[in-house]
């Protein structure tokens, strides 16, 4: 019985040395949104960026990012909840005003920007 139980301790300890080595510490974390896009845009494509009232805490990004996901062509997002500025990379044919559109919703209204 002892040898039982001392091999069910090493078989334990064997399993999660596995686990622990061959895990993502972040492997359920959502991926980080970030707050703005790079400045260099590849050929083809324009950054639309908005203004949007009605962001008021870390998890609205994750919000507007899934409304995003209905318009056809988003390439990029970037959402900043302290400036409340949404930037969206699109292929150059993508009008402001249907981004604009997905973005407002609930409490979200959206307003185009200029970007710097």
């Amino acid at each position: 019985m002892k040898a039982l139980t001392v091999l069910v301790l090493l078989a334990g300890v064997v399993l999660g040395t596995i686990a622990l080595r061959y895990s993502s510490p972040n492997a359920d974390a959502a991926p980080s949104i970030p707050r703005a896009l790079p400045a260099t845009v590849p050929a083809g494509f324009v950054v639309h960026a908005f203004e949007v009232d009605g962001i008021c805490c870390e998890s609205c990004p994750e919000s507007l990012v899934e409304a995003l996901h209905g318009v056809e062509g988003v390439k990029a997002i970037a959402v900043d909840p302290d400036t409340h500025r949404v930037e969206i990379e699109v292929p150059a044919g993508v009008e402001p005003a249907t981004l604009a559109s997905a973005l407002t919703f609930g409490d979200y209204v959206a307003r185009p920007l200029t970007r710097p």
